[in-house]
């Protein structure tokens, strides 16, 4: 019979987001504790609180970076996300379905083709991940704990900003839309999750494992 396996996302997740150098050390007890009779279920929960505690951890000591790390990434996001919808822009306003009129994107009343949705997706997740990147990368000794506070900074900014501007002002609705707003929120955020750990080299992480032992 196949043993059966530890959760191996909640352990990638762990050795990317942890901020603990004893993540390995850490990871190993749990799965031997899984394989001792735990549940999927609390490997999961408790990997989601060794992610907060270690992060919580770091930035306690750590609050000048923390906020330069939040700051930096909202002024990234801005540019980076207004230079691609500009772009995006330019895209749709060749297509007979949008019009622009000055700075003014316009929908001509024809339906959108499916192929805007995916695209536009694919856009706002770009945009968050060069942000992430660039955070990620600037703060490489403190890269998780960063990276997991920009990300959280940025959920709260979202929501704030629909509760206070308005879904209609944002491009991330679509025009109004809770749906699209919600899940081009999300894609944001795993654009920056993924581009907070997408230069870790095989350096950084022999590096950390060095740590540990």
């Amino acid at each position: 019979m196949t043993p059966v396996q530890p959760p191996r996302l909640a352990a990638w997740l762990l050795r990317q987001f942890g901020s603990s150098p004893k993540n390995e050390s850490i990871i190993g007890d749990l799965n031997e504790r899984f394989r001792q009779g735990r549940s999927r279920m609390w490997y999961w929960r408790q990997v989601t609180i060794a992610i907060i505690e270690s992060a919580f951890t770091d930035l306690r000591t750590r609050k000048l970076v923390g906020l330069r790390a939040v700051v930096l990434g909202l002024i990234v996001i801005h540019i980076v996300g207004n230079t691609m919808f500009n772009l995006f822009g330019r895209v749709l306003a060749a297509t007979q379905y949008f019009r622009l009129i000055g700075v003014m994107l316009v929908p001509t009343g024809t339906p959108f083709p499916v192929w805007v949705y995916p695209f536009f997706a694919a856009v706002v997740f770009i945009v968050g991940m060069v942000s992430g990147w660039v955070v990620g990368r600037l703060h490489r000794r403190h890269r998780a704990a960063m990276v997991l506070l920009y990300a959280l900074s940025m959920l709260l900014y979202l929501f704030g900003f629909a509760i206070v501007e308005g879904l209609e002002t944002s491009a991330l609705s679509g025009g109004g839309s809770f749906a699209f707003y919600l899940v081009n929120c999300t894609v944001v955020l795993m654009g920056i999750l993924f581009g907070g750990t997408f230069h870790m080299s095989r350096r950084d992480a022999t590096c950390a494992q060095n740590v540990s032992s």
